[in-house]
């Protein structure tokens, strides 16, 4: 049973179970009152956000990025390419039912020279949706005509760069679908980065003649090196991209290979170490014990190598764990001969004798 106040100021029981006070009259009315105002708020401003009963999504702040986390300790790193323009156009949902256009020009920094010739080339995309149904197209120019268009572009996800010898550029990432198929784009040409780094031994010595090789992820771009007498491995243009960086026969490297996310116009990479290596010099005999020069020695073990003879019938093959190997020497004229090598002092240089024979 409930009380409420009468004018005497003694309590009565209110017909409805309820305790009524003038002062909780006074608060529900004024939440009503604010209720209603919320409503009318909602209708005349954050209703704007509808269209036709649906609310669109948004965009992901992080749409034009892509990331990938590294091992315990190291940043994400980011695709080089994901730091250029990604053009997503507005609407929704995205409808692939027709063709379009990717139009703009190239331009170069002040102070840099204009490259001979120049390719601009259209490709699927590496962050955009729709890039299944991208198509290759490319785009040669000479002189000072920086004006390029694509016509008749399947809707699809498109990625888009310009290359040329010794320079680089950061590519667009573009999306064309209905309402959106006519899209304009500048693209930079700039000089291209360099890549430097380092290789020790165990004992904590510089590696020299280490063969060091860089492979494109993406690009599929190979290039070669050889570190310094100081250690010391330099790649003078590299374009923005995924690398591997491989130490020793790219097919048994020494190290498992390091990855790198390449963009800008430098790069240091992180000084590597390799483990306890031996070398051992290979000679190819013939049937009156003459040296055989020019003869392909090919080795097989705990890694594997290839190489040639030189005019003393010599091959040196250094950078080798230690292990058994399997040796093959094969001339030009037909003759050959097999033996087996042993690496087991790394202080020591092995030495192999090959007979060759008809």
């Amino acid at each position: 049973m409930s009380w409420a106040a009468d004018r005497n100021g003694e309590r009565r029981e209110d017909a409805r179970g309820l305790s009524i006070g003038r002062g909780s009259l006074l608060v529900l009315l004024a939440l009503a009152a604010a209720s209603a105002a919320g409503l009318v708020y909602w209708l005349t401003v954050g209703g704007a956000t509808a269209h036709g009963g649906e609310v669109r999504p948004a965009e992901s702040r992080d749409a034009g990025r892509a990331l990938e986390s590294g091992p315990a300790g190291e940043p994400r790193r980011a695709d080089p390419a994901a730091q250029g323009d990604v053009h997503r156009p507005t609407t929704w949902p995205k409808v692939y039912d027709g063709t379009g256009t990717i139009r703009g020009r190239v331009q170069f920094p002040p102070g840099t020279s204009m490259p001979p010739r120049w390719t601009v080339v259209v490709g699927p995309g590496q962050l955009v949706e729709g890039r299944d149904r991208a198509v290759q197209r490319e785009q040669e120019f000479e002189g000072t005509d920086t004006e390029f268009v694509f016509e008749d572009l399947p809707h699809a996800g498109y990625r888009v760069h310009a290359e040329a010898a010794g320079m680089n550029s950061l590519a667009s990432e573009i999306l064309l679908v209905r309402g959106s198929d006519n899209v304009y784009k500048t693209i930079e040409l700039r000089p291209a980065g360099f890549l430097d780094g380092s290789v020790i031994d165990a004992a904590g010595g510089p590696v020299e003649g280490l063969l060091v090789t860089l492979r494109g992820e993406t690009s599929g771009e190979v290039l070669e090196t050889l570190t310094s007498a100081a250690g010391i491995f330099r790649f003078p243009t590299v374009r923005d991209g995924y690398y591997e960086v491989v130490l020793g026969n790219p097919n048994a490297p020494l190290v498992p290979p390091r990855e790198l996310a390449f963009s800008g116009s430098s790069l240091q990479f992180p000084q590597q170490t390799i483990p306890v290596t031996g070398a051992a010099e290979v000679y190819a005999v013939g049937p009156e014990d003459e040296p055989l020069v020019d003869a392909l020695v090919r080795g097989y073990g705990p890694t594997s190598f290839e190489t040639r003879t030189d005019e003393r019938g010599g091959a040196l093959v250094r950078f080798l764990p230690p292990g058994e190997y399997g040796v093959s020497v094969t001339t030009d004229s037909g003759a050959s001969g097999k033996a087996t090598l042993l690496v087991a002092d790394t202080e020591v240089r092995a030495r192999l004798d090959v007979a060759c024979r008809p």
